[in-house]
């Protein structure tokens, strides 16, 4: 069983999509199977390329042209190279998602799809009219014509089945790799809160500002750190602007860090807030989970399990519902938030653990074969 995994880029702004995949791509080969992944270099000198420590990873020069990102070398590389017995593309709307679906198709080969929630309702409001236009001329087409969708939640596969779209679903979670980080008390008396991830207007990061504004000096002991970076340096301007037009002392950031320097900023948060519009799964969420943080997460984001679980809070994305969030939180005593703590973790190794995705993953490859 040979397999090839295709993304368009591994790069450090694209967040939680390129890290879940590198964890299960790195799991993989340590189990054993035979998968190799071709990708694109970064195409600014702003960015990352995140796949340095696989030097199995063919990472081609950036030669993208247009949004559709279509790549001459990436043409050449799946024409060249086309002894595997199946295909695994991450992402849609790019070149390289549209060419793997189409070379797998010439070889009557099986192609599995991860969507990574581009499908979603709500990404699919937010979308650009060349995505729409894309989705009715082909997009949705090839997606009809594969063998396997590669969803990591319910809703996921929900939103997939309202277009229509009857392809075989298989719905694994994004795993999380246990990187020995745990949450870190704070000894003067600050209660720390935290986004990590793309400062993208998406993340709805903006309303997160204005709700920590609107607390005034209720707000005077907690800390706010933004830990990230993104391509839109409009939004982060913005978000930079805010903060220095309000002379609000208590929000920090901290830019795009290495992925091990942001998850030691990580550990040191009482509590992460992810307030986005829009997410697919949201890899911050069980990251924070799996070192013992709770989360506070908008409906745009599919973990209703922070409230069934008792490990954070699932709430509207509006200045309100995150307000009242953040002072329900700021409220927990010691002993609900060590609860609250050990939930989030136990929830994350029965249900979320890197072993567990990769296993479902295997079980897939071979029922494909």
């Amino acid at each position: 069983m040979k397999i090839l995994e295709t993304i368009t880029d591994l790069n450090l702004s694209s967040g939680g999509a390129v890290t879940s995949t590198l964890n299960s791509y790195g799991l993989l080969r340590e189990r054993g199977i035979d998968i190799e992944m071709v990708t694109l270099l970064p195409y600014s000198d702003d960015d990352a390329y995140l796949g340095n420590s696989y030097d199995d990873i063919t990472a081609l020069p950036f030669d993208g042209v247009s949004p559709f990102v279509y790549s001459k070398n990436l043409k050449r590389f799946l024409e060249r190279h086309r002894d595997y017995d199946i295909y695994h593309a991450n992402g849609i709307w790019t070149y390289p998602t549209f060419k793997t679906i189409r070379t797998a198709h010439k070889q009557d080969k099986p192609c599995i799809v991860t969507i990574h929630g581009m499908l979603n309702s709500n990404a699919l409001k937010m979308t650009s009219f060349k995505k729409q236009l894309f989705l009715k001329l082909f997009q949705k087409r090839d997606l009809e014509n594969i063998a396997c969708i590669h969803t990591t939640s319910e809703y996921e596969a929900e939103c997939i089945r309202e277009l229509g779209i009857k392809t075989p679903i298989s719905v694994i979670p994004n795993g999380v790799v246990d990187y020995g980080f745990r949450h870190t008390y704070s000894s003067d008396g600050t209660i720390r809160f935290g986004f990590v991830g793309r400062t993208d207007p998406v993340k709805n990061i903006d309303v997160l500002l204005e709700a920590w504004l609107s607390m005034g000096k209720k707000a005077q002991n907690y800390q706010l750190t933004i830990i990230g970076g993104g391509n839109d340096h409009e939004y982060l301007k913005k978000l930079h602007n805010f903060v220095k037009e309000h002379d609000i002392t208590n929000i920090e950031f901290t830019g795009l860090l290495p992925k091990e320097n942001a998850l030691q900023e990580m550990a040191k948060l009482d509590f992460l807030i992810l307030p986005s519009r829009s997410e697919n799964f949201g890899m911050v969420i069980p990251e924070a989970l799996s070192m013992g943080i709770p989360c506070i997460a908008t409906k745009g984001t599919p973990w209703e399990e922070l409230n069934t679980n008792n490990c954070g809070w699932w709430i509207a994305g509006n200045t309100e519902s995150i307000v009242d969030a953040i002072q329900h939180a700021s409220a927990t005593n010691s002993e609900d938030y060590k609860l609250m703590a050990n939930n989030a973790i136990n929830l994350v190794k029965e249900k979320y653990s890197i072993e567990k995705t990769v296993e479902e993953l295997i079980r897939l490859y071979k029922r494909l074969i």
